[in-house]
């Protein structure tokens, strides 16, 4: 009941900086909520691909998407898992006019560029996405960071033992 309350409190926010705030506060949760959560047309930018109804989740760190849910009636339209996203690998996200229709373009550093088309409230899937690729890449940062921090400290503490070592070792003899 607490994380539905969470789910909807957080779909009904439009805000660019609750969305932010929302992004980061999750980011000290191991199991976070879905933040935005719906079906959404979806294309891959290679030759021959179709447009193709699907289910997506974002949540603080990664964007999902699973089949859509056909077969039986159920209260979710999410079928099975087909892939996940790091929103921190995401290298832009854009909102481009393509064929008379608002597409969301989300460009990967690996994979090319995925599309997403929804004929309502595409503008707020973006607005989401976009503010949760800048809050994961904050935290990518910062963790990056602080590794490099405590990885000199320790090279720093060995030494200052080393030399300790060194130094008792003058005194003993």
């Amino acid at each position: 009941q607490n994380e539905t309350d969470y789910d909807s409190m957080l779909e009904t926010t439009t805000t660019a900086s609750s969305v932010m705030l929302s992004c980061g506060d999750l980011s000290s949760l191991n199991n976070t909520p879905a933040i935005k959560k719906g079906l959404l047309w979806f294309q891959r930018d290679k030759l021959f691909s179709r447009w193709k109804e699907r289910f997506f989740i974002i949540s603080a760190d990664y964007l999902q998407c699973f089949k859509r849910n056909t077969s039986t009636p159920s209260a979710t339209d999410m079928g099975g898992f087909i892939f996940k996203l790091k929103l921190s690998d995401v290298e832009k996200v854009e909102l481009v006019d393509k064929r008379g229709s608002l597409t969301l373009g989300i460009c990967l550093s690996k994979d090319g560029r995925i599309w997403l088309r929804k004929p309502e409230d595409i503008r707020e899937w973006f607005q989401i996405i976009k503010e949760c690729v800048s809050a994961s890449k904050e935290r990518k940062g910062m963790m990056k960071s602080s590794k490099e921090f405590w990885s000199k400290k320790a090279f720093g503490d060995a030494l200052l033992t080393s030399k300790e070592y060194v130094n008792n070792n003058k005194n003993n003899r």
